[in-house]
């Protein structure tokens, strides 16, 4: 509870945002519940040169493009139903 509040705390004062966002928490989720995603395919690069933004992951949705399974979107409400009751049991 106590690093919740803490990560809440910062998600407010530095993105004036009061609810969690779930990234870190979809990055697993393809292993352990895939039907929470749904996903198309695409390409993923890196852009490393800072043509159009240095750092950060591009995907192309185009189908030819086809190099990996891209999540697009997510059944929200189960994931975080899924996420919870999961801390709930954890021993």
């Amino acid at each position: 509870a106590d690093l919740m509040s803490f990560y809440m705390a910062r998600q407010r004062e530095r993105r004036a945002i009061t609810v969690a966002p779930v990234h870190d928490v979809c990055a697993i989720v393809p292993y352990v519940e895939p039907s929470l995603l749904d996903y198309a395919a695409g390409r993923v690069d890196i852009e490393l040169t800072g043509t159009h933004s240095r750092g950060m992951t591009v995907c192309d949705l185009d189908a030819d493009a086809g190099q990996a399974q891209i999540a697009i979107a997510a059944r929200e409400r189960h994931l975080i139903d899924h996420l919870i009751d999961t801390v709930l049991h954890y021993p």
